[in-house]
């Protein structure tokens, strides 16, 4: 993997944390710098309002390049991770390896934002089988000085600064000696990025997390139609693949593990257990069974990528998903059990394309917790980009 450290733009202690803190669900920082606009003046809006943030003492410039120690504690889980640069020649030559396709339209509006502003607010994330030289490289670095300190919503975001040149040249060493690595988060961020005519090499803000810190959760899905599905045709076609039960007490029913679906249904839970002639030998993920023998066959939706139809919640926006769900009476609800790191790993290796939202990977980093504008991607995009 070829990385380079770079001249971040580092949020400013009480201003950028106080505002982190009291609005965390709107995320001001991030309205200000990703407005939700096609608009002509995209760039000079966003332009303008990073200089704003400068001015006020937000963010400051730095001018010397630095690779970052990343730190999150959440309850007792803590995971650490490498801040940096990499090459999108890596991304191209399949040395950082996709598991799931991305959405169209939100791939293209990704592509318009970073040739119109540069600005890239929140890492792509890469996971990589746990290497002994890295670990022992970040491990040696326990001493290094506390640059930015963020809490919010019971998370403990620590960011420490590597810029002497012997230890900056070392992670070089190192991450030159990685072969392959997965993308865990920012399919889309890396797709986009990848696109375009350019007049010199690309580069694009990574975190570098192993898989054995990488936190995986699920993503359900919600399905919507103006009709609502038939009842016999539903469960006649569910129960060929699946043994179908009600719950119990009609209670929400997440799966606790593979093979196993809930489903909601006219306000009633389900559960869907895949039956075991189905269960087939090579590995088969859950997000792959509800592609093929559900949204498909009974939906009809063929191409999750680009089908309005359907919704996707991380396992955190539960209460959401079910308020979205009593908006409209002919949704239907189905939950799945989440994959662990491995199996991403396993997947991407398998070169497995699974469908869109497969995973919902943390550590989530806050929106700004470094920002940095990619000018190179500004100048040198063509017309034709």
């Amino acid at each position: 993997m070829k990385i380079k450290p770079f001249a971040a733009l580092e949020p400013q202690g009480s201003p950028y944390n106080e505002t982190m803190t009291n609005f965390p669900e709107c995320n001001l920082i991030r309205a200000l710098l990703e407005p939700k606009t096609d608009s002509v003046y995209l760039r000079e809006a966003c332009n303008a309002n990073l200089n704003m943030l400068l001015e006020q003492g937000y963010y400051r410039k730095t001018e010397t390049e630095a690779i970052y120690i990343y730190e999150k504690k959440s309850g007792n889980l803590t995971q650490q991770a490498i801040w940096t640069l990499t090459s999108l020649e890596d991304f191209k030559q399949g040395n950082i390896v996709s598991h799931e396709q991305t959405i169209s339209g939100h791939e293209s509006k990704l592509q318009i934002y970073r040739g119109e502003t540069g600005i890239e607010g929140s890492p792509v994330i890469l996971t990589y089988r746990t290497h002994s030289e890295l670990s022992s490289l970040i491990e040696s670095l326990k001493g290094l000085i506390l640059c930015i300190h963020l809490k919010e919503g019971g998370n403990d975001h620590r960011v420490w600064k590597v810029r002497e040149q012997p230890t900056l040249t070392k992670f070089k060493e190192v991450f030159q000696k990685i072969e392959r690595v997965y993308i865990a988060d920012g399919h889309h961020r890396l797709a986009a990025a990848s696109k375009g005519n350019f007049n010199q090499p690309q580069w694009i803000t990574t975190m570098y997390i192993s898989s054995c810190q990488l936190s995986c959760k699920e993503f359900h899905r919600m399905v919507t139609s103006r009709k609502k599905i038939c009842p016999d045709k539903l469960f006649s076609k569910l129960k060929k693949y699946f043994c179908v039960s009600t719950i119990q007490n009609n209670v929400a029913y997440k799966p606790k593990e593979q093979g196993q679906f809930g489903m909601l249904y006219n306000d009633t839970w389900h559960q869907l257990n895949l039956k075991p002639e189905f269960v087939q030998k090579r590995i088969v993920t859950d997000v792959e069974i509800l592609q093929s023998l559900i949204l498909e066959p009974i939906f009809g939706i063929t191409n999750p990528k680009d089908d309005h139809r359907i919704h996707y919640y991380p396992s955190d926006y539960w209460e959401e998903m079910l308020a979205e769900s009593r908006l409209n009476r002919n949704a239907v609800i189905f939950t799945l059990h989440p994959m662990t790191p491995d199996e991403l790993i396993t997947q991407a290796e398998q070169q497995v394309n699974l469908p869109p939202k497969s995973t919902y990977v943390e550590p989530k980093i806050p929106y700004g917790l470094l920002l940095y504008q990619n000018k190179a991607a500004m100048r040198t995009r063509t017309e034709n980009a």
